[in-house]
């Protein structure tokens, strides 16, 4: 069983619900999660010390509102390139940080995928 975890929180950025994430996840075994995490500038220097497998994606919305004119499009985007990703892990199991906007993404992964 493999885990995508859909944050757009995560060390380096600072925050609590991705510090939360990082210390849980840290804990469980590398070869079984994948993170779908925001971009940051400090990212690269942070991943490379990490034994996770961090995939960084522009995880920000340009509204959080799904069904409006700026929101659905950004959504189903990430969408597809989080199924691409999830398809090429051979995931079975999805965690998202947050109701919005990660788990409306999760949500469309689980519809799409059967996950």
């Amino acid at each position: 069983m493999k885990i995508l975890v859909i944050t757009h929180v995560f060390p380096p950025q600072v925050g609590g619900s991705g510090r939360w994430l990082y210390e849980v996840y840290r804990r469980m075994p590398a070869e079984r999660l994948v993170v779908a995490a925001g971009e940051h500038p400090q990212a690269a220097a942070f991943d490379a010390a990490e034994s996770l497998r961090i995939c960084r994606l522009p995880l920000a919305v340009p509204s959080w509102g799904f069904f409006d004119r700026e929101g659905l499009p950004a959504y189903l985007k990430l969408a597809r390139r989080l199924a691409g990703l999830a398809r090429q892990e051979q995931v079975s199991v999805l965690h998202c940080a947050r109701p919005l906007p990660e788990g409306w993404l999760s949500w469309l992964l689980s519809w799409w995928l059967g996950l």
